[in-house]
């Protein structure tokens, strides 16, 4: 069994619904997770991703977005049991999907997203 993770801005679920598309979206990364867990994130405005050494990485397109969208804000991270993620071909290398309910096994609290990543930065996490 391995873990993924989900952000929200909505803790203490203790089951993860899928959305309006008919999925719950999870991804590998803990870094991604917290990224996602933003509303207002888009491609437009930054980009994420691997680079070479395999470590999350987050680009800003537009000066000073990393701390417009993530310094003081909360997040809530979920991590879920694997077993009914697939990907398809809409998903990206570190994205899965389920169909299913989810049951959360463990729930994070992230206070700030902005001092969570820098402090996963620091530790060649991110």
């Amino acid at each position: 069994m391995a873990n993924l993770y989900h952000g929200s801005s909505k803790g203490s679920l203790k089951i993860i619904e899928p959305n309006n598309s008919g999925y719950v979206f999870a991804t590998s990364e803990l870094a991604f997770s917290l990224i996602f867990s933003s509303r207002e994130r888009n491609s437009l405005i930054a980009r994420w991703g691997m680079n070479k050494e395999n470590i999350p990485y987050f680009c800003e397109r537009v000066e000073n977005i990393f701390n417009t969208l993530h310094k003081g804000k909360s997040a809530y991270i979920y991590v879920l049991d694997d077993k009914n993620f697939f990907q398809n071909d809409r998903t990206w290398k570190y994205e899965f999907i389920s169909e299913k309910e989810e049951k959360v096994l463990e729930e994070i609290y992230v206070e700030d997203i902005g001092q969570y990543l820098l402090k996963m930065e620091k530790e060649n996490k991110f």
